[in-house]
């Protein structure tokens, strides 16, 4: 799972490198935090289907922060609540979600990720939406921050070369989103 973050981190990093991939239909996230730091994200935001793993990405990127989730469910993807879980410690269930968030200061790159909270999903007209209330920490110091955020009209694609199936938190499942 450590590495599942990890890689996650990296895809965020490099589609801000890079600008998003999301095209004129993409939907939006936005995100507040509070708490060892504060700020705000408003930003596109696209999603991936993973049938392998049974791995939903959810990443938004704008300028020098991103945010992405990482959502595993039970079987196919449907509505439902996720429990964010922190993946020093739990890897292996599900329902749950990881979360991972990142933005540039003048003089560091702040990191955090999620440890408790939740995620409530659904799909709305083929599209996903969801609202996120999750506390996180950061990577080397003992600061955590409060973060509530929600996503609108994302399109869901499948597409097998974005998706890493090197973790082996599930057996491959073929199925596509349920709304899909």
């Amino acid at each position: 799972m450590r590495g599942r973050l990890i890689m996650l981190s990296c895809v965020v990093h490099l589609t801000a490198c890079h600008g998003s991939a999301a095209g004129p239909s993409a939907g939006r996230l936005q995100a507040k935090w509070a708490g060892s730091d504060s700020g705000k994200l408003n930003a596109e935001a696209r999603a991936t289907w993973c049938a392998p793993g049974r791995l939903l990405e959810v990443i938004g990127v704008d300028s020098d922060a991103g945010m992405g989730l990482a959502i595993y469910p039970s079987d196919s993807l449907s509505d439902g609540e996720f429990p964010v879980t922190d993946p020093r410690h739990d890897s292996l269930s599900r329902p749950r979600t990881a979360v991972g968030i990142r933005w540039v200061t003048e003089t560091q790159i702040k990191g955090y990720q999620g440890d408790s909270g939740g995620l409530k999903l659904s799909w709305r007209g083929g599209k996903l939406d969801g609202t996120l209330d999750a506390k996180l920490h950061a990577a080397a110091t003992p600061e955590t921050i409060r973060v509530t955020a929600s996503f609108h009209g994302v399109p869901v694609v499948t597409d097998s070369t974005r998706c890493h199936t090197a973790s082996g938190t599930a057996a491959p499942h073929d199925s596509a989103p349920a709304a899909c």
